[in-house]
């Protein structure tokens, strides 16, 4: 497998934390405080955009609604429709390191630095139920079950299982000794997969949440993990500045992009959103978004 750089979009003054794409734009938050979007068709700085008061270190974006989760520990609500933030709240005591947006239930949920869960109401913006989960940051959210459950992943390596009606905990199982930073499921096997700051990639049986795999992936912590949108490719992100593309149902490696042979990132690689089956978006740390095509 090969791929091409097909394009550099620069405009970010500091590391890109997360990027998200559309049918039309890329978006893309960053330290610099900058929330910001990019056309498709012409990899150029689109009109749309958002500063913080602080780093922006997540987002989550509907057809109304933005959210901002901050360094700051601060959540901007901005409505997209009339142009114009709502509201400017410190949520967390530490930095939002998660947001999920669940529009059709009236929902949205927010992870802190200080290893605090809250869901809040989205019409309203009121607080429903907030509940210390974790000694260390909540990285990462993950929806399961027709999003009837929500897996939050922790600093210490342990993940968390909730329900969305209460939100109570239902389960919870150590993936790693260290942080897990991403949860998918497996797109054509009963299988959850976790990855994070041990540089592996763990399966997990859905039903028991046994193991029963685990790569050593990458030589650093892994961010990000993205399946395309055909379900046949798996992209891994790493703070060891590579990103690695695998074969779904193997997970056998096909291609490694690094600076030195494909003019990859210098610095970490934070994030990666696909375009489709043969095109993806890569950021990180050296400020720069990178287009890539698989030529194969």
């Amino acid at each position: 497998m090969n791929v091409e750089l097909l394009a550099e979009l620069s405009g970010h003054m500091a590391p890109i934390y997360m990027i998200d794409t559309d049918t039309e734009l890329l978006y893309s938050a960053s330290s610099d405080q900058m929330f910001a979007s990019w056309s498709l068709k012409v990899n150029e700085p689109n009109q749309f955009s958002v500063k913080a008061e602080s780093g922006i270190y997540c987002f989550s974006i509907s057809d109304s609604f933005l959210i901002l989760g901050c360094s700051s520990g601060n959540v901007h609500v901005i409505d997209l429709k009339a142009k114009k933030e709502i509201k400017n709240f410190k949520v967390h005591k530490k930095g939002v390191y998660s947001i999920k947006l669940l529009a059709d239930k009236d929902l949205f949920i927010t992870g802190g630095g200080d290893g605090v869960i809250n869901f809040f109401k989205l019409s309203s913006l009121e607080l429903i139920r907030s509940i210390k989960i974790s000694s260390l940051k909540i990285r990462t959210f993950f929806f399961h079950n027709n999003r009837e459950l929500l897996y939050a992943g922790c600093g210490e390596g342990m993940v968390r299982v909730f329900e969305l009606d209460y939100f109570n905990e239902l389960n919870s199982f150590r993936a790693s000794q260290e942080s897990v930073n991403d949860i998918k499921k497996h797109p054509s096997k009963p299988l959850l997969i976790t990855t994070g700051k041990d540089g592996h990639i763990h399966f997990w049986k859905e039903d028991s949440l046994e193991q029963v795999r685990s790569i050593a992936a990458h030589n650093m912590t892994i961010y990000k993990l993205k399946v395309s949108p055909d379900n046949k490719l798996v992209a891994s992100v790493s703070r060891d500045k590579s990103i690695k593309l695998w074969e779904v149902d193997s997970f056998d490696m096909l291609k490694k992009i690094e600076r030195r042979t494909d003019k990859g990132h210098t610095h970490s690689v934070n994030d990666i959103s696909w375009i489709n089956e043969n095109e993806f978006f890569s950021a990180g740390d050296d400020r720069i978004i990178r287009r890539w095509k698989i030529t194969k």
